[in-house]
C-alpha cells in the first residue's frame, strides 16, 4: 500500500500540469521484487540460466510482473541480457550464461514473461528493458572507469576491445532476440567500445539499434550514465541525445536533489542554441509517449 500511494502522489502532481502526461515509474526487479518486504524472491540470472529452461523464466517473470504491478508500478529495469565472458567482472551473475546461444535462447521468454503478465490486482501489464547495450560483459581487465573519484574499477564500466564482427557475434544477439520479442524499453551500458563510451555512441545505439535493428520502443540511460561521457555536463547532455538517448535517468543522491533542473536548462539551452535538434526532440518524446499509451496509463494512469 505504501508503494501505492506513493507513486499515486507523483502520478497526481504528473497529472496536475498542463499537458497532464502521465508519469511512467521503474523499479530495478531483477530477480523478483525484492524492493518490498515479503514479495517472492526468484535466483538471480546465473541461477535460471541453469535451468536452460525458457517456460520456467517465463513464469518467474510472470510473477515478478504481477508483484511489480500489485504495487503501482509500470516498468522493472530487467532482464539483464549480457553474455559475461569474464568472471573478475563480478558483475557475471546478472547474465544467464556465458553462451550467446543459451542467452538468445531464453531472452524472448523473460520479455514475454514481463510484459505479456496481466496483474490479477489491477489489471495492469509492466514494461520490460533489456540491458545492458552493449558489451558490457565484454570488457577487458584493468580498463575499468573512474567515476567522479567514487569507485575505481579494474573491469566494469571498462572497454569492450572487439571488432565490430566479434561485437555482432558475441553480445548483440539477445537484443535481437528481445526486439523481437517485442521489449519496451532497452537500457545503454556503462561501458565503452573501443574506447568510445556507449552512452554517447550514435553509431551503437541510432544506427544499429534504431535503424539497422528497427527498435521502436524507448532507449533510457543507466544512472548517471551519460556522466561519463568525457567532458563538461551540457556536452554529455548533447552528445548521448544526439546519440540517440531518449531517456536519461538523472541521479539526485549523487549531485544534489535539484539536479534535475540542471539538466533541464541545459537541454533547453542546447536545443535553442542547435546543437540538438527538434527533430531529434521529437523522436525521444514520440517514444516514450508511445510506451505510455502501450501500458495504458492515459486511460487509467493511477495504481489500485
Amino acid at each position: 500500500r505504501g508503494w501505492i500511494n506513493m507513486v499515486n502522489s507523483y502520478q497526481k502532481q504528473a497529472l496536475s500540469t498542463r499537458l497532464k502526461i502521465p508519469l511512467i515509474y521503474g523499479i530495478d526487479a531483477v530477480h523478483g521484487h525484492s524492493n518490498v518486504v515479503g514479495a517472492t524472491i526468484f535466483p538471480q540470472n546465473i541461477g535460471l540460466g541453469c535451468t536452460n529452461s525458457p517456460e520456467v523464466i517465463e513464469q518467474v517473470n510472470h510473477a515478478t510482473a504481477v508483484e511489480v504491478a500489485a504495487t503501482g508500478l509500470h516498468w522493472t529495469f530487467s532482464p539483464c541480457v549480457t553474455v559475461p565472458q569474464d568472471d573478475r567482472w563480478g558483475r557475471q551473475y546478472e547474465g544467464f550464461s556465458e553462451s550467446t546461444d543459451l542467452v538468445s535462447r531464453l531472452t524472448p521468454a523473460a520479455i514475454k514473461g514481463y510484459e505479456n503478465a496481466l496483474s490479477v490486482f489491477n489489471g495492469r501489464k509492466i514494461a520490460a528493458c533489456a540491458k545492458h547495450f552493449i558489451g558490457d560483459g565484454g570488457t577487458t581487465w584493468e580498463t575499468g572507469s573512474l567515476n567522479e573519484g567514487i569507485h575505481t574499477y579494474k573491469i566494469d564500466r571498462g572497454d569492450t576491445r572487439l571488432s565490430e564482427q566479434e561485437l555482432r557475434k558475441v553480445h548483440l544477439p539477445p537484443y535481437q532476440e528481445a526486439i523481437k520479442a517485442g521489449v519496451k524499453t532497452i537500457m545503454i551500458s556503462f561501458n565503452s567500445w573501443n574506447g568510445v563510451k556507449c552512452h554517447g555512441s550514435k553509431f551503437l545505439i541510432n544506427d544499429l539499434l534504431k535503424e539497422e535493428l528497427g527498435f521502436k520502443g524507448l532507449v533510457v540511460t543507466d544512472w548517471a550514465g551519460i556522466d561519463e561521457i568525457p567532458g563538461d555536463y551540457k556536452s554529455d547532455i548533447i552528445i548521448s541525445i544526439n546519440a540517440g538517448i531518449d531517456l536519461v535517468m538523472v541521479p539526485g543522491s549523487l549531485y544534489g536533489q535539484n539536479h534535475y533542473k540542471t539538466f533541464i536548462k541545459l537541454l533547453k539551452e542546447s536545443v535553442q542554441e542547435g546543437s540538438i535538434q527538434m527533430a531529434r526532440i521529437d523522436d525521444a518524446v514520440g517514444r516514450i509517449l508511445g510506451v505510455k499509451y502501450d501500458l495504458g496509463l492515459f486511460d487509467d494512469p493511477y495504481g489500485k
